[in-house]
């Protein structure tokens, strides 16, 4: 869906970025920011907005 305005969301992912997900090609800046953001926006929906534990998980253990 194309946006009235830039801007006019607070996720905005282009269609050149669809398209590299799915070929699984993140060498393309831009793609690898909005992919990153639309997985986070995407984990925060299914967490109810709960913070992720994960890098003080994996941390933990190097700190032994």
């Amino acid at each position: 869906m194309r946006l009235s305005s830039p801007g006019s969301s607070t996720l905005a992912v282009s269609g050149r970025t669809l398209i590299d997900l799915a070929r699984e090609d993140f060498s393309d800046p831009r793609t690898l920011a909005e992919a990153k953001q639309l997985m986070r926006t995407l984990i925060g929906h299914y967490t109810g907005g709960k913070t992720l534990a994960s890098r003080r998980i994996f941390r933990e253990p190097q700190e032994l």
